[in-house]
């Protein structure tokens, strides 16, 4: 394998790395996000089935 084949083979893996950091950060965001809207939701339906 050639240097340059080398390094662009890194530079590419090093690129994917960043991504994949990336999306799983925004995954955990979107997860924690996700369940804020559902503690919300059950607050709000026990809320309403307390004035029924």
């Amino acid at each position: 394998m050639s240097t340059w084949f080398r390094a662009r083979t890194e530079s590419d893996r090093e690129q994917l790395a960043r991504e994949l950091t990336a999306a799983e950060a925004k995954l955990v965001r979107q997860q924690k996000d996700s369940a804020a809207t559902q503690r919300r939701t059950t607050e709000i339906q026990e809320a309403l089935n307390e004035e029924a």
